[in-house]
């Protein structure tokens, strides 16, 4: 009668690919109005996450930080878009897939396009 226990080995998997959620603060801009905060909220905490990752047009993104304080969880960044001045065209601002991954190193897929009106030209 053999009785001798036998050892199970597991690992934890995780093939999950995070995500990115891309939200300005405005959805027009003008002379008087020109820059909005953008917030990065993620589903997991990202690796490698910095502002070459972002894709902007009509205007340029700057102070990106992890917004620690707060979501104390480290999965918020927060950035400043300033638009383009003297022009009407549009904001465009997003994440595209593979620029970041999770702790375990799965890479992101794409971001939304989160989108503006501008017009800043003076009459």
């Amino acid at each position: 009668n053999d009785n001798t226990a036998s050892n199970t080995d597991t690992a934890t998997v995780d093939t999950v690919n995070p995500t990115v959620v891309v939200a300005l603060d405005r959805d027009t801009f003008d002379d008087h109005h020109n820059t909005s905060a953008v917030t990065f909220t993620f589903s997991e905490v990202p690796s490698g996450f910095d502002a070459s990752d972002i894709s902007v047009s009509g205007g340029s993104i700057s102070g990106l930080t992890q917004d620690l304080a707060g979501d104390p969880s480290g999965k918020t960044y927060t950035a400043t878009f300033t638009v383009d001045d003297n022009s009407t065209a549009p904001v465009s601002i997003s994440v595209g897939a593979n620029t970041f991954t999770d702790p375990v190193g799965n890479d992101n897929t794409a971001s939304n396009t989160d989108t503006a009106t501008v017009d800043t030209v003076n009459p």
